[in-house]
Protein backbone atom coordinates (compact mmCIF):
# COMPACT_ATOMS: atom_id res chain seq x y z
CA UNK A 1 0.00 0.00 0.00
CA UNK A 2 2.80 2.70 0.70
CA UNK A 3 4.24 1.62 -2.44
CA UNK A 4 1.10 2.90 -4.54
CA UNK A 5 0.66 5.94 -2.65
CA UNK A 6 4.47 6.97 -3.31
CA UNK A 7 4.33 6.59 -6.92
CA UNK A 8 1.33 9.07 -7.91
CA UNK A 9 3.01 11.13 -5.41
CA UNK A 10 6.37 11.15 -7.43
CA UNK A 11 4.91 11.06 -10.48
CA UNK A 12 3.34 14.56 -9.45
CA UNK A 13 6.74 15.94 -8.14
CA UNK A 14 8.25 15.30 -11.11
CA UNK A 15 5.29 17.01 -13.57
CA UNK A 16 5.66 20.12 -11.69
CA UNK A 17 9.48 20.35 -11.99
CA UNK A 18 9.50 19.81 -15.56
CA UNK A 19 6.50 22.49 -15.74
CA UNK A 20 9.04 24.61 -13.33
CA UNK A 21 11.79 24.33 -16.10
CA UNK A 22 9.70 25.04 -19.30
CA UNK A 23 11.46 27.44 -21.64
CA UNK A 24 10.38 31.10 -21.17
CA UNK A 25 9.11 31.14 -17.58
CA UNK A 26 10.59 31.31 -14.34
CA UNK A 27 11.04 28.52 -12.03
CA UNK A 28 9.63 30.90 -9.24
CA UNK A 29 7.12 32.52 -10.82
CA UNK A 30 5.84 29.01 -12.84
CA UNK A 31 5.93 27.49 -9.41
CA UNK A 32 4.14 29.93 -7.56
CA UNK A 33 1.88 31.28 -9.85
CA UNK A 34 2.27 34.73 -9.48
CA UNK A 35 2.49 37.71 -11.57
CA UNK A 36 5.83 39.38 -12.90
CA UNK A 37 6.94 42.00 -10.54
CA UNK A 38 8.20 45.25 -12.62
CA UNK A 39 9.45 48.55 -10.95
CA UNK A 40 9.37 51.89 -12.39
CA UNK A 41 12.77 52.82 -10.84
CA UNK A 42 15.22 50.55 -12.37
CA UNK A 43 17.90 51.73 -10.67
CA UNK A 44 16.99 50.79 -6.93
CA UNK A 45 19.33 48.96 -5.27
CA UNK A 46 19.71 45.36 -3.87
CA UNK A 47 17.95 45.94 -0.40
CA UNK A 48 15.11 48.55 -1.21
CA UNK A 49 14.35 46.66 -4.31
CA UNK A 50 14.15 43.51 -1.74
CA UNK A 51 12.39 45.59 0.77
CA UNK A 52 9.63 47.00 -1.23
CA UNK A 53 9.26 43.71 -3.39
CA UNK A 54 7.99 42.16 0.32
CA UNK A 55 5.56 45.23 0.51
CA UNK A 56 4.36 44.84 -3.31
CA UNK A 57 3.55 40.71 -2.52
CA UNK A 58 1.92 41.48 1.00
CA UNK A 59 -0.53 43.80 -1.24
CA UNK A 60 -1.51 41.20 -3.98
CA UNK A 61 -2.57 39.40 -1.10
CA UNK A 62 -5.05 41.81 -0.67
CA UNK A 63 -6.61 41.85 -3.94
CA UNK A 64 -7.39 38.26 -3.08
CA UNK A 65 -10.06 39.42 -0.21
CA UNK A 66 -13.19 37.66 -1.01
CA UNK A 67 -15.59 40.84 -0.51
CA UNK A 68 -12.67 42.50 -3.22
CA UNK A 69 -13.24 39.94 -5.64
CA UNK A 70 -16.76 39.72 -5.45
CA UNK A 71 -17.17 43.50 -5.95
CA UNK A 72 -14.86 43.64 -8.98
CA UNK A 73 -17.07 40.27 -10.33
CA UNK A 74 -20.26 42.02 -10.02
CA UNK A 75 -19.41 44.63 -11.59
CA UNK A 76 -17.70 43.22 -14.79
CA UNK A 77 -20.78 41.40 -15.25
CA UNK A 78 -23.01 44.50 -15.62
CA UNK A 79 -20.48 47.10 -16.53
CA UNK A 80 -20.77 50.87 -17.19
CA UNK A 81 -20.63 52.13 -20.73
CA UNK A 82 -17.81 54.26 -22.35
CA UNK A 83 -20.00 57.22 -22.25
CA UNK A 84 -21.43 56.80 -18.70
CA UNK A 85 -17.78 55.92 -17.64
CA UNK A 86 -16.86 59.30 -19.00
CA UNK A 87 -19.77 61.17 -17.68
CA UNK A 88 -19.37 60.24 -14.22
CA UNK A 89 -15.66 61.12 -14.05
CA UNK A 90 -16.13 64.09 -15.31
CA UNK A 91 -18.51 64.91 -12.64
CA UNK A 92 -16.16 62.95 -10.10
CA UNK A 93 -13.75 65.10 -11.04
CA UNK A 94 -15.58 68.33 -10.51
CA UNK A 95 -16.30 67.07 -7.02
CA UNK A 96 -19.93 66.01 -7.45
CA UNK A 97 -21.34 62.88 -5.96
CA UNK A 98 -22.10 61.37 -9.50
CA UNK A 99 -25.87 61.02 -8.40
CA UNK A 100 -24.55 59.17 -4.93
CA UNK A 101 -22.39 56.76 -6.37
CA UNK A 102 -19.22 58.69 -4.63
CA UNK A 103 -21.28 57.89 -0.97
CA UNK A 104 -21.97 54.02 -3.15
CA UNK A 105 -18.28 53.01 -3.57
CA UNK A 106 -16.94 54.78 -0.47
CA UNK A 107 -19.21 52.59 1.85
CA UNK A 108 -19.89 49.35 0.07
CA UNK A 109 -18.66 45.49 1.55
CA UNK A 110 -15.22 46.54 -1.02
CA UNK A 111 -14.60 49.93 0.56
CA UNK A 112 -14.88 48.65 4.16
CA UNK A 113 -12.39 45.95 3.32
CA UNK A 114 -9.97 48.26 2.05
CA UNK A 115 -10.12 50.42 4.88
CA UNK A 116 -10.00 47.55 7.29
CA UNK A 117 -6.89 46.47 5.61
CA UNK A 118 -5.70 50.10 5.40
CA UNK A 119 -5.77 50.86 9.27
CA UNK A 120 -4.48 47.33 9.82
CA UNK A 121 -0.81 48.30 8.11
CA UNK A 122 0.48 51.65 9.23
CA UNK A 123 2.45 53.15 6.19
CA UNK A 124 0.01 53.07 3.85
CA UNK A 125 -2.44 55.91 2.92
CA UNK A 126 -5.73 54.39 0.91
CA UNK A 127 -6.96 52.05 -1.72
CA UNK A 128 -9.18 51.87 -4.57
CA UNK A 129 -10.02 48.71 -6.76
CA UNK A 130 -11.30 48.96 -10.41
CA UNK A 131 -12.80 46.83 -13.01
CA UNK A 132 -11.56 45.56 -15.94
CA UNK A 133 -12.47 49.09 -17.78
CA UNK A 134 -10.52 50.63 -14.91
CA UNK A 135 -13.72 51.99 -13.65
CA UNK A 136 -14.18 52.25 -9.69
CA UNK A 137 -15.43 49.89 -8.04
CA UNK A 138 -14.95 51.06 -4.24
CA UNK A 139 -12.31 53.00 -2.35
CA UNK A 140 -11.39 53.28 1.09
CA UNK A 141 -11.51 57.51 0.59
CA UNK A 142 -12.45 59.15 -2.28
CA UNK A 143 -9.72 59.39 -5.19
CA UNK A 144 -8.71 62.08 -7.76
CA UNK A 145 -10.23 60.13 -10.51
CA UNK A 146 -13.37 57.72 -11.11
CA UNK A 147 -11.63 56.19 -14.57
CA UNK A 148 -8.43 54.99 -14.23
CA UNK A 149 -7.87 53.40 -17.67
CA UNK A 150 -5.49 55.42 -18.86
CA UNK A 151 -3.19 55.70 -15.96
CA UNK A 152 0.24 54.16 -16.01
CA UNK A 153 0.21 52.23 -12.91
CA UNK A 154 -3.33 50.84 -13.84
CA UNK A 155 -2.26 50.02 -16.86
CA UNK A 156 1.01 48.44 -16.14
CA UNK A 157 -0.92 46.29 -13.54
CA UNK A 158 -3.96 45.09 -15.74
CA UNK A 159 -1.52 44.69 -18.72
CA UNK A 160 -3.69 43.59 -21.46
CA UNK A 161 -5.05 40.99 -19.14
CA UNK A 162 -1.83 39.36 -18.39
CA UNK A 163 -1.82 41.19 -14.64
CA UNK A 164 1.48 42.42 -13.44
CA UNK A 165 2.64 44.23 -9.88
CA UNK A 166 3.55 47.89 -10.62
CA UNK A 167 5.72 49.52 -8.15
CA UNK A 168 5.82 53.47 -9.35
CA UNK A 169 8.54 55.93 -7.47
CA UNK A 170 7.80 58.27 -5.04
CA UNK A 171 5.90 61.57 -5.88
CA UNK A 172 4.93 64.25 -4.01
CA UNK A 173 0.91 64.37 -3.45
CA UNK A 174 -0.05 67.73 -4.71
CA UNK A 175 -1.67 70.28 -2.44
CA UNK A 176 0.13 68.56 0.65
CA UNK A 177 3.84 67.75 2.11
CA UNK A 178 3.25 63.63 1.79
CA UNK A 179 5.49 61.20 -0.56
CA UNK A 180 3.08 58.54 -1.91
CA UNK A 181 4.50 55.56 -4.09
CA UNK A 182 1.64 53.42 -5.58
CA UNK A 183 1.62 50.41 -5.86
CA UNK A 184 -0.36 48.81 -8.16
CA UNK A 185 -1.51 44.58 -8.43
CA UNK A 186 -4.13 42.90 -10.41
CA UNK A 187 -7.56 41.39 -8.74
CA UNK A 188 -7.35 38.25 -10.68
CA UNK A 189 -9.93 35.49 -10.64
CA UNK A 190 -8.69 31.66 -11.90
CA UNK A 191 -5.07 33.33 -13.23
CA UNK A 192 -7.50 35.82 -15.25
CA UNK A 193 -6.98 39.95 -14.40
CA UNK A 194 -10.22 40.99 -14.02
CA UNK A 195 -9.27 44.57 -12.19
CA UNK A 196 -6.57 45.97 -10.55
CA UNK A 197 -5.84 47.35 -6.81
CA UNK A 198 -3.82 50.54 -6.03
CA UNK A 199 -2.52 51.04 -2.86
CA UNK A 200 -0.56 54.74 -1.98
CA UNK A 201 2.04 53.58 0.33
CA UNK A 202 3.68 56.44 2.46
CA UNK A 203 6.99 56.70 1.14
CA UNK A 204 8.95 57.73 3.94
CA UNK A 205 6.43 56.39 6.51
Amino acid sequence: MARRSFRPALLLALAICALAAAPGRSQTAAAAGRPPLVFADESLSERDRAQLESTARMVARWAMVQRVVAAVVTQNADPPSAARIAEIDREWQAGAGAGGLADALLSNECAQALQAVVAANPGFDGAFVTDQQGALVCASQRPALYFHGEQEGWRRAFADGAGAIFVAAPAEEPGSDLRVQPISVPVRVGGRTVGVLVVRRLADG
